[in-house]
């Protein structure tokens, strides 16, 4: 997206996790709770989560303030962890096991 000349937000919980993003990423990076996004409302024309969902106390709110904080219109991304998908199944035997 970057490339493209897309603003790109980073988003996190954990202040450490800035940091590690930043390695990635030439974004601006913030610390907030994706439950309580400090955006206006239609602030952004898509938005993507991708394993955010399963580590909230609550990942319908989540998802209402992603849809929230997208333009009308616009469209919302979520990915997920998941046994099934194809990472998971490339992953079995790990899933598998005990931690």
């Amino acid at each position: 997206m970057e490339q493209r000349g897309e603003l790109l937000t980073g988003e996190g919980l954990d202040p450490a996790m800035p940091a590690v993003a930043a390695r990635r990423a030439r974004t601006p990076l913030i610390v907030a709770d994706a439950q309580r996004l400090p955006f206006d409302d239609a602030t952004f024309d898509g938005t993507v989560a991708v394993t955010l969902c399963e580590f909230v106390t609550d990942p319908h709110l989540t998802v209402g303030e992603l849809s929230r904080v997208t333009r009308r219109g616009g469209r919302i991304a979520v990915g997920a962890l998941s046994p099934l998908s194809p990472r998971g199944v490339a992953r079995r035997r790990h899933f598998q096991r005990p931690p």
